[in-house]
């Protein structure tokens, strides 16, 4: 295959040799452009048209840039948005050097529909971004491939008891061929897992899916987050398009036993004396026997708490000098045999002008 010279932006000469941009054979080395860099005060310019985009596919290109500088450089990257990505594959390159550079757009949002661009830089570190070696854009046509009724997935949970209650999001197949779908080996997290109701979806046609917490999540009684991917491949006139398409998923246990007030905000008047007041425990939505109150104590200096009948009395005393206090209440508690602590805020601020 002959190899092919094309300019793709606009780049200076310094000499009766023009720096610019060249094709390199495709059948060598794909679809890859070069373009030369480490002029003096002088930036490369690249544009690169992807075309159209499906939701969920990411298009790449490839770049072969190389050090015309007696110097050598050591770049780095920067794009405006997370759906364009830069990847230097030998950051270092010395005079004459050169370096592969992949550039990819992800259509990653599933409400963005129509034509995008995006901007990226490609920098020597002893220059920074401000003189760039390469300012760069990426253009494209972001078109519609499944549309989901969703693409967060969430639980509240009680700590300790199964949760049963799947949740179920539809995948319309908004193209006119059919999309085959299959969860990824990470897809299949700690926390949570996914049942397709099929694995293929027809054009014009929908498919549920169904999230289902596992019983780690149960078990660790801790806020639950996963990002889980459902790979897809659109296959369009003789073409295997793949995709891939993100949900955030996550689970909050409820709290199983809140104070009521959740702090304290004292306002005693004066820069001595003492003031108290109660706090009520109380159990949260769907825990069933109420938890063991086994220990309450306090930090800082002049507050004390005490249990009294389910409740918790609390007493500041104030001494000369505080002009802001700031403390806290620990109540140890148990339940369904795991230890934990519910920790009370206490704030005051006493009258400056009365004492």
């Amino acid at each position: 295959m002959k190899k092919r010279r094309i300019i793709l932006g606009c780049v200076l000469s310094t000499g009766a040799t023009a720096l610019g941009f060249w094709i390199v054979s495709a059948a060598v080395l794909g679809n890859r452009s070069g373009v030369a860099i480490g002029m003096p005060r002088k930036s490369a310019a690249v544009a690169i048209a992807f075309g159209k985009v499906c939701y969920g596919q990411t298009t790449r290109h490839q770049l072969v840039v190389r050090n015309i500088s007696d110097r050598t450089l050591s770049l780095g990257e920067q794009t405006g948005c997370g759906c364009t990505r830069v990847k230097i594959f030998n950051p270092v390159l010395p005079p004459g050097g050169r370096s592969v550079v992949r550039v990819s757009y992800t259509g990653l949002f599933a409400d963005q529909r129509g034509p995008v661009r995006q901007q990226f830089l490609i920098f020597d570190a002893s220059r920074g971004a401000a003189i760039p070696e390469v300012q760069g854009s990426v253009e494209a046509v972001v078109v519609g491939s499944l549309r989901f009724s969703r693409t967060e997935v969430y639980w509240h949970y009680v700590p300790g008891k199964p949760v049963h209650r799947a949740q179920s999001v539809i995948a319309e197949n908004i193209t006119d061929d059919p999309i085959s779908v299959a969860w990824n080996a990470h897809g299949e997290g700690r926390f949570f897992t996914v049942v397709p109701s099929s694995d293929v979806i027809a054009p014009g046609t929908s498919e549920r899916f169904l999230f289902r917490p596992s019983v780690a999540m149960v078990a660790d009684r801790r806020p639950a987050a996963e990002v889980i991917t459902l790979q897809g491949t659109l296959r369009s006139k003789g073409k295997r398009i793949p995709l891939n398409f993100k949900f955030d998923v996550y689970a909050t246990p409820v709290p199983v036993l809140e104070a009521v007030p959740g702090a304290l905000v004292l306002s005693p008047g004066t820069r001595t004396g003492s003031i108290s007041k109660i706090v009520r425990l109380v159990t949260g939505p769907g825990i069933g026997s109420p938890p063991h109150v086994f220990a309450v104590t306090s930090s800082g200096p002049g507050l004390h708490a005490a249990l009294e009948d389910g409740r918790i009395v609390v007493l500041l005393r104030l001494f000369p000098g505080h002009a802001l206090f700031q403390g806290d209440v620990h109540v140890a508690y148990l339940y369904d045999g795991v230890k934990s602590t519910l920790d009370i805020p206490v704030f005051a601020a006493p009258d400056i002008v009365g004492h």
